[in-house]
């Protein structure tokens, strides 16, 4: 849980902030502004949101998807054991990208720009440019926020306590009574 949490969060987050820095559009604050906003509201409350948007019996997700005739049953985002992992890691990076969109967004501003220039000059291409430079400087100053996070993640007992309080049971932990979600 706490490694895949951690690594989605970082990887989507910087994703996000290498796009945001590519495109040289004037709404490009637009999108920073709607991208942090999972992160400014508090987590309890977008976690019990989730938790009534996936309802497998009366979610809005669930009854969308089935008006528009995309599934024809429910799908248990909670209540089978593997999905709702799933589902749980996917709302955890849904709530933690900004954080680290915002971190990346910092650290690459503070990269000389003659660097990337002359990158350019040599012929190197977009993704060249991204793993040589970009991915380096950027895991060189944020590897200490990851290790902080992934021991955040490990010990995330809020994220899974509002979204499923570690249901649903686990059939193999009969001495245990762990759930599927439990940390």
């Amino acid at each position: 849980w706490g490694v895949s949490a951690t690594f989605t969060c970082y990887f989507s987050g910087l994703i996000v902030a290498v796009l945001l820095k590519e495109i040289h559009v004037k709404i490009a604050p637009i999108f920073r502004f709607i991208f942090i906003l999972p992160y400014a509201v508090p987590g309890v409350v977008s976690l019990m949101v989730w938790k009534n948007l996936l309802n497998g019996t009366f979610g809005p997700i669930n009854k969308g998807l089935m008006q528009l005739g995309l599934i024809s049953e429910a799908i248990p985002w909670l209540s089978d054991g593997t999905m709702a992992q799933i589902t749980c890691i996917i709302i955890n990076m849904w709530a933690g990208f900004a954080y680290f969109m915002l971190l990346s967004m910092g650290t690459m501003t503070a990269i000389p720009q003659d660097i990337y220039e002359a990158a350019a000059i040599d012929g190197a291409t977009k993704g060249q440019i991204f793993r040589k430079i970009t991915l380096p400087m950027v895991l060189y100053q944020t590897v200490p926020l990851i290790i902080m996070s992934l021991s955040h993640n490990i010990n995330n007992f809020g994220a899974i306590f509002f979204l499923t309080g570690g249901a649903p049971v686990n059939p193999d932990s009969t001495t245990t009574q762990a759930g599927s979600t439990d940390l």
